[in-house]
């Protein structure tokens, strides 16, 4: 399987020439320290624009002490009092910002979740934005899906996938029904990018997220958020506004998973992580 899926990878990218990005490559939760330093100290040496999406990223290549590596680099901003989607949905206080990919990474860490990579506040030129390691070795969801790859342990998968939802529901990330910001690596780890849409001032849930499993850890850190945790760690990046619907939204993913429990017994709804 993992074969056939860098086939599928190496097909997909073609076009990206092989750099020696080693500190984007293998799992980045475990060079996390390491990247960050490296972001926040690396030189720009090449710039390319990234050809989707509407808030013009471009994919930098990085180099600091001898290291090579790619990310993507984004200062896009926009606000807006009300944008209407295709679909017929509605938002009020609209904000597209770099900033949310900042705040979704500090929440990330604080909540123990692992989907964001490193990302970093930077100054490059006169621009400011937020500077995110770029994830070697995968493919978007959505190629996985045109591909037709099977993932090998679809009960890690659907975990995965839950906490994806998770995150997306808490965050109210207007743009979660695009697979294409996810990005799964030749072991089946899911990481989330493009999170600029997110942090919207909704008092509710997203309606059509399917959750049905959390993480016991997860569950515990969730409980224990609270306003001044999250101004501390977050405060920097989103309005007063944003916090106090953020800790309603929390308030709302806690009694889901509480009737959740209630009705299917513990065991079937809060799993602990493997080892």
């Amino acid at each position: 399987m993992r074969r056939a899926f860098a086939g599928v990878v190496v097909a997909s990218f073609l076009a990206l020439p092989v750099s020696a990005a080693e500190l984007g490559r293998g799992d980045w939760r475990q060079q996390r320290e390491a990247i960050e330093a490296f972001l926040l100290a690396a030189e720009v040496v090449e710039e390319e624009d990234i050809p989707i999406g509407v808030t013009k990223p471009k994919r930098l290549t990085l180099e600091h002490a001898g290291e090579r590596a790619r990310a993507s680099w984004k200062t896009y901003e926009m606000v807006a009092p009300r944008v209407l989607y295709p679909d017929g949905r509605s938002e009020i206080n609209f904000r597209d910002s770099y900033r949310h990919e900042l705040a979704a990474y500090e929440l990330d860490q604080m909540l123990g979740l692992d989907l964001v990579p490193p990302t970093v506040f930077r100054k490059i030129g006169k621009k400011k934005g937020a500077l995110r390691i770029w994830v070697e070795d995968s493919m978007t969801e959505a190629e996985r899906l045109r591909s037709r790859i099977e993932v090998p342990d679809p009960e890690a998968w659907i975990r995965q996938m839950n906490t994806v939802r998770l995150f997306y529901a808490l965050i109210y990330n207007s743009d979660y029904k695009n697979v294409s910001n996810l990005v799964v690596d030749a072991d089946f780890r899911i990481s989330t990018i493009d999170l600029s849409r997110g942090f919207g001032v909704k008092k509710e849930l997203l309606g059509e997220l399917r959750l049905s499993r959390v993480a016991r850890p997860v569950l515990e850190r969730l409980a224990v958020l609270d306003e001044d945790s999250i101004e501390g760690r977050l405060g920097r990046w989103l309005t007063k506004l944003q916090v106090r619907t953020l800790l309603k939204r929390r308030d709302l993913l806690l009694a889901r998973f509480e009737a959740l429990i209630e009705t299917k017994g513990e065991d079937a709804v809060v799993f602990d992580p493997a080892r």
